[in-house]
């Protein structure tokens, strides 16, 4: 499978999977070849957020989300907070726990 169809169906499958969790207006961008700072779903997807999806077949930093999930007590929400030399913090965390804290901050 060559790199863009791969691309798409992780972009499609990170679509469904955020419509499964309430954003309904989740959809890929139009994708122009040579194109740069397109985020990879609409602005809509989730507002105020520019998504990049990468869909690969190893992620290192997914052993730090391993080891968190398998440490981390009832109830309490995995994070893994990360930094390479000469870079700022990142965070990372489970999807559902992503939208779940998204609902959270952006209710009414």
């Amino acid at each position: 499978m060559n790199s863009r169809a791969k691309g798409k169906r992780g972009e499609l499958q990170l679509c469904e999977a955020l419509r499964s969790l309430g954003f309904a207006d989740a959809k890929r961008s139009q994708q122009f070849c040579g194109r740069t700072g397109a985020a990879d779903l609409t602005p809509d997807a989730i507002p105020g957020y520019h998504i990049e999806c990468k869909s690969v077949a190893s992620i290192a930093a997914l052993r730090f989300a391993d080891q968190a999930e398998r440490d981390a007590k009832e109830g309490v929400v995995p994070l893994v907070c990360m930094k390479a030399n000469r870079t700022g913090w990142y965070a990372m965390l489970r999807l559902e726990d992503f939208a779940a804290l998204y609902r959270t901050a952006h209710a009414r």
